[in-house]
């Protein structure tokens, strides 16, 4: 079994700034969606941005564990955890 290519990067630990790669060139300029959650499963912040890439301030963010869910015209498209950390000597 082949293993799908990757198509998305994704900072797992973050401090102040949360970044986004999208690596497919099919998806280039698109227009995506985003959602990241709380442990709570509560929407704490949500946006559009178009690949290939973007920066997300993550400052205004508790320390602790959420989950980023990135949409594609309307479709969940990839969903990945990720921990706020602030203490940047971690």
């Amino acid at each position: 079994m082949l293993a799908a290519p990757v198509e998305v990067t994704i900072t797992e630990k973050v401090y102040d700034l949360f970044f986004v790669d999208i690596l497919n060139k099919t998806f280039l300029y698109q227009s995506f969606d985003y959602e990241i959650r709380g442990e709570d499963k509560k929407t704490v912040r949500r946006g559009t941005f178009r690949a290939p890439s973007v920066q997300l301030r993550t400052n205004n963010l508790a320390e602790g564990k959420y989950q980023f869910q990135l949409y594609l015209e309307g479709k969940e498209w990839q969903s990945t955890s990720f921990i706020k950390n602030c203490n940047s000597e971690e």
